[in-house]
């Protein structure tokens, strides 16, 4: 696949139905291939993968700072 054409793809390429290992494994070979900068590709990444999987990461992010603040302050 040429460049363009990995360009072209990884800005269409939406997660639909796919497990969100292979949608990210996909994405990544396009991203590589398309020579798409990280900022670039984060944003491709959050316009382009299912919302409920932003939302579940979202809130995994927040439970994990929660805990390390807990733990942080626990030991002080």
């Amino acid at each position: 696949m040429k460049e363009a054409d990995a360009e072209w793809h990884i800005k269409t390429f939406i997660q639909g139905k796919k497990h969100i290992m292979d949608f990210l494994i996909e994405f990544m070979a396009l991203a590589s291939k398309a020579q798409t900068d990280n900022q670039h590709a984060i944003f491709l990444l959050k316009k382009n993968v299912n919302r409920k999987i932003i939302r579940a990461i979202m809130a995994y992010l927040l439970q994990m700072v929660t805990y390390l603040f807990v733990i942080g302050t626990l030991e002080s």
